[in-house]
Parts: C-alpha cells; structure tokens; sequence
C-alpha cells in the first residue's frame, strides 16, 4: 500500500495488486473553471496515452475526452491547465497538478517532477 500511495503522490496515479476494489470513476471536473489550452506534450498524452514508471512500477494510462482516465485496477478524472495535467481519484487524490515539458510527442520519454519525487513518462 506504501507503494500504492507513492506512485498516487508522484503522479497522482497508481494502482496494483493491493488495490483489491478500485475507486470508483470520479466525476469529471468538466464545470470547473476551464483552464488553458494543453500544451502539444499534453496533446499527445491525451490522444495516445501513456505509460508512466515510478519506483520500478510501470502503469498504462488511457484518457477520454470525457474528462475521466483508467490504469489497470483504477479510474478517476483529469483536467488541463496550459502545462499542468490535474488529477483526481476519489477519496486518493483531489485535483493534484504536474507541469509537463512542452514539445514531447508519441514515442518519447521523459522524466517529471511529481510531488513525492521525479518519476518516468512514456507516450504511447
């Protein structure tokens, strides 16, 4: 679970096999104030998907345009601000913000600064 939590902070998103039954999906914060457009790195996230590394746990992420994501064993809802990707899990996470890199696109890799420490990013 320590692990759970850790990837949660670093990215705001994890799950694994201590994770037995899964939040459910958090409504998506589509009523909030709208933010800046996505950077073109955020772009490509949102379109492909990502695959993030921390801690030597990889997790698959997949986001609708609906507002909502889903890794594995886990769901929640995403929002966009310029730069920073903002995350949500119910009764995990509440509206946790990183700051992407501008000009990744699919097939690249780069590292993050969450708020627990640096973790890997994939673009699908």
């Amino acid at each position: 679970m320590k692990r759970f939590a850790f990837a949660i902070a670093a990215f705001a998103l994890a799950a694994g096999p201590a994770l037995a039954d899964p939040p459910a999906p958090a409504t998506a914060p589509a009523a909030a104030t709208p933010g800046a457009p996505p950077n073109d790195t955020l772009t490509a996230i949102l379109a492909h998907g990502d695959s993030i590394d921390v801690g030597g746990m990889s997790f698959d992420l997949t986001f609708k345009p609906d507002g909502t994501f889903t890794g594995g064993e886990f769901a929640g809802a995403y929002k966009v601000d310029g730069d920073k990707l903002c995350i949500t899990i119910a009764g995990v996470v509440d509206n946790q913000c990183t700051a992407y890199p501008a000009g990744k696109k699919s097939g690249d890799s780069f590292t993050v600064q969450g708020d627990m420490g640096p973790y890997t990013v994939t673009i699908h």
